[in-house]
């Protein structure tokens, strides 16, 4: 994920959710404290996640 201001996050969660790029979303999330490699960016787990719009 890319915030608007052009910050990398790498979201780890349990849920499914089918995104497309460009979407914008909400994300609620805390530090990751599991030991994986999800993608580039800062590591964190994403509580919830919603659409915007």
């Amino acid at each position: 994920m890319e915030t608007d201001e052009g910050k990398q996050y790498a979201l780890y969660s349990t849920e499914t959710l089918q995104l497309e790029v460009g979407q914008t979303i909400r994300v609620e999330w805390a530090p990751l404290r599991l030991k994986i490699n999800c993608g580039a960016g800062e590591h964190v787990s994403a509580l919830k996640i919603s659409r915007v719009g």
